[in-house]
């Protein structure tokens, strides 16, 4: 007893130091301290740019919409840190997209070709640059020519008429010698000025004109932001590949966002010239100006895998070079010089009435990351919805994952295109993903996969549903030295494999929507379970098996099947034996499958009978269907399994009993107020009830026998923060969120 009482006392002091951080996109500023709904915080960099410690919680605004990519900050065994949302309406999303839906957006390119603009920013405070226009010398700019290689260059002020853009006078770089080449960086010659200082997280227009005796370029990241302390610290540029200077005046800009590492600081901008600057040539520049961006301009500095038109009614056409632009709605993302170009018959901020970029970046990486959980939080739009290697103790619940993928994940040309709802890559253990729908993922919607050597366990997915991505379930491991086991894909609802916006657009040779894909898996691989799941209908497959050995590496049992036509299952390939194309029709073949693969013994095939909200009608034979399973106590909705005699297969589990021996006493109780700041009602019906409150990662803080009627709880020895409740007698375990304030 006392060992128990410690170790209450050990987290109730640990949720003593908890903060809860507020995330507001309308009203939030990020100068605020973000520590109420009053004083939140504003965008998703200021929250990847702050320290957080266990057991705190970061929630974003229920209705509005947050844009980039969230990188959570780790927590440790004595608390997950959560990553959730606050207030009333939908939930808060997280977009990997730019919108791009007003018409001054788009640039005409001629033959109903238009091409994306970053946008357009105001600058804000003072001129950062000292002597922008050389007005009356020199002071503020340097010039470096390195001995060692012959590199040799005069810099002057000029007031000769046409040699400046803006009176009196401008910078003139003549080049006797550009230096011997042999340097990669082009640091021979260096001209550089100086600027005021800088703030971490800010973004900053850097725009100047140019005109030379001779045309050359300056690829963008041969004009840096470098930071004055922290020698080698650049910010490197967003902008065109590179910059074309003429024998005309030219204009350019250059954006910088400072680092989240920076604070107030000076920095320098540096044109690396050696071996870029012709021999011979005389540059011209003027009329410079460096600030601070009102806001993020937006720059298309990675790759878009999609577009989505009109809030999701239609899908973007990727065509892979140029010249394929010749129907509305196609796109092409030129990577060498950062632009996207469209067809539209009409500017497409008119054609459309919305538009959104959807950018080759995970909504929430995770990469390395241990002791997160996401709750409650609308994923869209990104290459990936959550992603990351080495990871442990993530926990992703209650969210909606959408419109995830088509981005060039190889880099190649043309590129090879994917993106997964969640993503487990290269050594992950003791991760859950729970209670959560995927719709419209480009290639599946939960996957644990991976090339290195490393080991995967105790990955859990259960109580999810999937609809219309072309994977419901990937698995592989190609590393022959890698270890995978206790791996559960449990009680989720499966639909529609290959349906969604992705099938059509995939190369022939990769349409492939199946349910299951167990795709050449050479792990040594143990524990791996498929049960208690519906999987209703597939383009192609419900379950696929790339290796003839593969079949033996998973358990499949308690499964609803159902195909209205077509094949059921597929072995393709054969170490040993070659391409064996080995197919089960599944009108015809279901007793073959299950005694030549020995799986699914005990699963069925069958319409599962489902309402449109896919909870299970009462002729459903998916009820009392399923096998009882440790590790999945509720379904989709928190209702505790069975409600029956047994579990129930698929998400939901139904809620009127179905069999005539069938006694369950219910769970009636009433929480208010939910959210709370000092005291906790809860009104039973139920007279032999135990509740529990639970730190978020699962440690029981107070034990309580309730009494039938109204119990009043004292929470003052609580911080604020998000607990779960877990509510249990002698035959219903009920789970609830308690919210602290």
């Amino acid at each position: 007893m006392n060992k128990l009482i410690t170790v209450i006392f050990i987290f109730i002091t640990n949720l003593s130091f908890a903060t809860i951080y507020y995330v507001d996109a309308t009203n939030g500023n990020d100068n605020n301290n973000g520590t109420s709904p009053s004083t939140a915080w504003k965008t998703i960099e200021k929250v990847n740019a702050s320290a957080f410690a266990p057991v705190d919680s970061i929630l974003f605004k229920r209705g509005e919409s947050f844009r980039g990519s969230l990188v959570p900050s780790s927590g440790s065994p004595s608390g997950y840190i959560t990553y959730g949302a606050y207030g009333i309406g939908n939930k808060p999303k997280l977009l990997g997209a730019y919108e791009r839906s007003s018409s001054s957006d788009w640039t005409n390119q001629g033959g109903n070709i238009w091409r994306t603009k970053y946008r357009s920013v105001n600058l804000v405070g003072p001129e950062l640059l000292p002597n922008p226009d050389f007005s009356s010398d020199l002071s503020g700019w340097e010039k470096w020519d390195d001995p060692a290689t012959g590199a040799s260059t005069v810099f002057s002020r000029t007031t000769t008429p046409g040699e400046y853009y803006t009176a009196p006078g401008g910078g003139k770089l003549v080049c006797t010698n550009h230096g011997n080449g042999s340097n990669p960086w082009n640091t021979d010659i260096q001209l550089f000025t100086s600027t005021g200082s800088v703030t971490a997280l800010k973004w900053y227009r850097f725009s100047f004109k140019t005109k030379a005796t001779q045309a050359f370029a300056i690829p963008h990241d041969k004009i840096l932001l470098h930071n004055w302390a922290l020698p080698g610290a650049d910010y490197l540029p967003y902008s065109p590949a590179s910059v074309s200077i003429t024998n005309e005046w030219t204009s350019h800009e250059i954006f910088y966002k400072v680092k989240a590492s920076s604070g107030s600081e000076g920095c320098r901008i540096t044109f690396y010239l050696g071996n870029l600057i012709p021999n011979g040539c005389t540059l011209y520049i003027d009329s410079c100006s460096f600030g601070e961006c009102e806001q993020d301009p937006e720059y298309i500095s990675v790759d878009v895998g999609n577009i989505i038109f009109d809030n999701e009614t239609s899908p973007g056409i990727l065509v892979w070079n140029r010249f394929d632009l010749n129907a509305q709605g196609k796109f092409w993302y030129d990577e060498d010089n950062d632009l996207l170009e469209i067809y539209s018959t009409v500017n497409p901020g008119n054609y459309y009435s919305h538009i959104e970029l959807c950018l080759n970046i995970r909504v929430i990486d995770i990469t390395s990351k241990s002791y997160v959980l996401c709750d409650n939080l609308d994923l869209r739009y990104g290459s990936f919805g959550v992603e990351g290697s080495n990871t442990h103790h993530i926990w992703i619940r209650d969210c909606d994952v959408s419109y995830i993928g088509g981005g060039n994940i190889t880099g190649e040309h043309p590129p090879g295109r994917g993106g997964n709802g969640v993503q487990f890559w290269n050594g992950n253990h003791d991760n859950i993903v729970e209670r959560c729908t995927f719709n419209q993922i480009y290639d599946s919607a939960l996957s644990p996969q991976g090339l290195d050597s490393c080991e995967v366990y105790n990955i859990y997915f259960r109580n999810n549903i999937v609809n219309n991505c072309e994977n419901s379930i990937e698995y592989w491991e190609t590393n022959p030295s890698t270890t995978a086991h206790d791996i559960y894909f449990e009680n989720n609802t499966c639909l529609n494999a290959g349906g969604g916006w992705i099938h059509s657009q995939r190369p022939i040779q990769t349409q492939n929507g199946v349910q299951v894909m167990i795709w050449a898996n050479l792990a040594k691989t143990w524990n791996v379970y498929i049960r208690n799941n519906i999987f209703y209908n597939a383009t192609h497959y419900l379950v696929r098996w790339h290796r003839l050995e593969d079949v033996h590496t998973v358990i499949m049992d308690h499964n609803c099947w159902y195909q209205s036509s077509g094949p059921l299952a597929m072995i393709y390939l054969a170490d040993s034996l070659g391409i064996l194309n080995i197919v089960y029709d599944y009108a015809t073949q279901w007793e073959t499958y299950k005694a030549e693969t020995k799986q699914d013994p005990n699963s069925i095939h069958s319409d599962p009978v489902m309402n449109s909200d896919l909870t299970l009608q009462a002729s459903s034979p998916c009820i009392d269907a399923g096998i009882t399973l440790s590790t999945v106590t509720d379904d989709f909705n928190g209702t505790a399994r069975p409600q029956g005699k047994a579990y129930d297969i698929g998400a939901f589990e139904a809620e009127s009993s179905t069999g005539i021996d069938d006694k369950v006493e219910k769970l009636d109780y009433l929480i208010y107020p939910n959210p709370t700041n000092a005291r906790l009602s809860i009104e039973s019906t139920t007279p032999t009830c135990l509740m529990t409150i639970l730190s978020i990662e699962g440690k029981p803080l107070v034990n309580l026998a309730l009494q039938e009627g109204v119990n009043s709880i004292d929470l003052n020895n609580l911080k604020s923060g998000i607990y779960i409740i877990k509510f249990e007698n002698s035959s219903n375990v009920i789970i609830r969120k308690l919210i602290k304030q």
